[in-house]
Parts: structure tokens; sequence; C-alpha cells
């Protein structure tokens, strides 16, 4: 059922009318007068998850977030403890000093709603994080301890948990302790440039050493089962896609991180970056798609550099496509032949359909794309300029750059 919820805009910084809320059978007024009569919820904690889970932009909340995991949707509370902060984030709607509604949970408030909310099946994880609300340490502790009274009172769901930029060894060692998910927020990969717009942090310091903790206590005691991730804010100052992808491939490679989000940069009024302009929607899906690559393809920095510019920013192209025209000498692949490195080298063909060709011709060798389609499950249309089977090519690259060029295979 569909619901309507009056929403302040914390961007603009007024009020902009209703968005309309989902949560399957139970709409949100119905989830909130079902909640006050538990004697569980009051108006005022309602009141604070509207404004926590409604405000933080970069976190792009909701008061139900439906995260993607493993081919499957899987609801999540996802909201601030508190929207009260002593820093001064240039992109921030939550900066110091800003006039701006805010609101803080006290650990037992926001046990309360999440509990509620599992127990009803509205949400099966909560997702933690804060504004630095007094100082790091104690931010965190008040996330933590909420965290805490979750798991003292039966629940057993997904947690995930966003650390304060400077926070103890401890905090982290507890954090690893509760959390299925636990990170930090890098925001930006250069130090210059997070000193503008981040003047508060130390990124060696305060974000980086406290990374490496996290990475160091998810493997002492083998916690944190769905692993460690972070986020950059992609456009509020002058960093490149090419620093942003050698900061990605670090996080992966030393840290372990499992996931690396992009927030494109939207510019908020009564921040110093209000007339910034807005990062362009494609340079954040295509820093997903790279970064796929990074993590999953066994791929480096310099192998996608035939995907920047000059100026060391990703074109608007699938950057395995560029990485495959600029490199005709190793294409057409024989899907007869091919390992599975050289498979993973062909656009269209990800891990998956890689390891779907390769058992499927173990039986016998593929006779046509047809054939891949129909024995292997998958299709490699995509991948057809790319590709041969025995002495034939699908397709010419010389033809499959003439599509690239007119916007067609992007």
């Amino acid at each position: 059922m569909e619901a309507f919820l009056p929403i302040f805009c914390y961007t603009c910084n007024k009020n902009l009318g209703c968005a309309v809320i989902t949560f399957g059978d139970l709409s949100w007024q119905q989830l909130k007068s079902e909640a006050l009569e538990s004697s569980v919820v009051t108006m005022g904690k309602w009141t604070r998850l509207s404004l926590l889970s409604l405000g933080a932009s970069y976190d792009r909340c909701v008061p139900i977030y439906h995260s993607v995991a493993r081919g499957r949707t899987v609801p999540l509370l996802k909201t601030l403890v508190s929207s009260y902060c002593v820093n001064s984030c240039a992109y921030c709607a939550f900066r110091c000093g800003r006039r701006v509604p805010r609101e803080r949970f006290e650990p037992e408030e926001l046990a309360d709603v999440a509990m509620m909310l599992w127990r009803r099946g509205i949400i099966e994880g909560v997702f933690l994080s804060s504004s630095v609300d007094g100082d790091p340490e104690g931010a965190t502790m008040v996330e933590l301890h909420a965290a805490e009274l979750l798991r003292r009172r039966g629940y057993t769901g997904y947690l995930h948990l966003r650390l304060m930029p400077g926070c103890s060894r401890e905090a982290v060692r507890r954090a690893a302790e509760l959390g299925d998910r636990i990170g930090l927020n890098v925001e930006n990969p250069n130090d210059s440039c997070l000193a503008e717009i981040r003047p508060d942090v130390d990124g060696r310091i305060d974000v980086w050493r406290r990374l490496r903790w996290c990475s160091e206590e998810a493997e002492r005691g083998n916690l944190v089962r769905a692993g460690l991730d972070t986020q950059f804010v992609v456009g509020a100052s002058d960093e490149t896609d090419r620093q942003i992808l050698e900061a990605t491939y670090g996080l992966y490679r030393e840290l372990g991180l499992r996931r690396v989000y992009f927030s494109g940069f939207r510019p908020i009024s009564g921040t110093p970056l209000e007339d910034r302009p807005p990062c362009p929607s494609y340079r954040e899906h295509r820093l997903y798609q790279a970064s796929f690559l990074l993590r999953d393809y066994g791929f480096g920095p310099e192998d996608l550099e035939p995907a920047l510019d000059d100026d060391g920013y990703l074109r608007d192209i699938d950057p395995k496509i560029a990485l495959a025209l600029s490199h005709p000498e190793l294409y057409p692949v024989d899907l007869n032949e091919a390992t599975f490195e050289e498979l993973l080298l062909v656009p269209g063909i990800g891990p998956k359909k890689a390891r779907a060709i390769l058992t499927a011709r173990e039986r016998r060798p593929f006779e046509s794309l047809s054939d891949v389609r129909r024995r292997a499950g998958v299709s490699i249309r995509r991948s057809s300029p790319f590709v041969k089977i025995g002495d034939g090519q699908q397709e010419s690259l010389h033809k499959f750059e003439r599509k690239v060029e007119m916007s067609q295979w992007t």
C-alpha cells in the first residue's frame, strides 16, 4: 500500500509537500497507528524517525530503504542517530551552524522503533549512522549502545554500523562484534581536496587509520560477515576519477573492503558549495562500473586508463568497452578455447557468465552463439563483436565502433 508523508527538504531548506512511501500491505499511517497503539513507540519517537531517516541526503535515506543484496531486495531501517553536528563539512545539510530542523534518538528509543518494525516483518535489517553530535567517540558510543540494546533484546537481523572519523580502537572493536557490516566514509581520495570540503577531519588519521582498524578487528575474530564498506562524495571538489579509482583499488586490495559506494554531489542551499554544479549522473554510474572491474575482474587502475580522458575523468562509455576497443589485438576471444581470465576481458561477460560457459563447454564445444545461449543459459548479445566460435567472428570491431559512436552500446 502507498501512503503520503510530509517531507522537509534539507537540500532546499523548505517543505516540499508529500512523498509516497510504500510498505507492502501496510501504509505509513497504518504503521504509525499500530506503533503508537503498541505503547512502545510514542509520537515523539515517530517524529524523530521521520526527520532522521529522511534527513541524511548523502545516505539516500527513506523511512524504509530497499537495499539489493544477492539478487533480492532487503528492507532496512536506515536512519541517523542524531542530526546535530559539530563539524563543518562544506557539502552537508547538517553542517554546524546551518539552520535546519534537527533531532536525536536516545538509544532506547531507537531500539524500540527498530524492534517493533523487525517483529512486524517490515524490515530485515538496520543501518545506523550519525552526525558528529558532540565528539566522534561520544557519537559513536551512542550508536553502539543502540546496537547493543538491539542484540540484547533478541534482534538477529542484519546490522550495518557507520562509524565516526576519529573514534577509538575500542569503539571499532565493539562495532565489529555487533555489526554484520561496518565502515567509515572516506568521502575524498585527495588530501588537499578533503581539507577543503571536510576541514574538521584528518583523512589519513581519522578515516584511513580507522578503516585499517576495522579490517584488523574483522580478521582477528572472523567477524563482520558482510564485510567493510565506505563512500566517496563525487564532485564536491576537484578530485579526479583516476584518484578515486586508485584509492578504491587500495581499499579493495589492502583493506579487504567488500563495497565502495559513490554518491554524486548535489548543491545544498546555505552551504559553501551551494553554487557548485552538481555531479553529472553518468559519472557516478561509470565509477560503479569501473569499481566492479577492480573488485571482481582482477583489473588494476592502469587497466582503466583507456576509459579516462586527458584530465583523468571517466568518459561516458562503459569502461570495459573502452578497454576492449583500445586493445583490438586481444579479440575476438574464442568461447571454446578461452580461459576464465580471458573471458572476463569480454564486454558483457562477468564471473557468473564465464563460469557457466566453462561448465557448458566441458561436455562438447559450442557450435554457435545461439548454442551458447541454449546450453550455458546466458545471453552474450552485447559480447558478439568480441567473441568467435571456431574460425568465425560474429561482428567486426569496425562496425561495433560505429555503434559506440552512435551511443548504442555504452
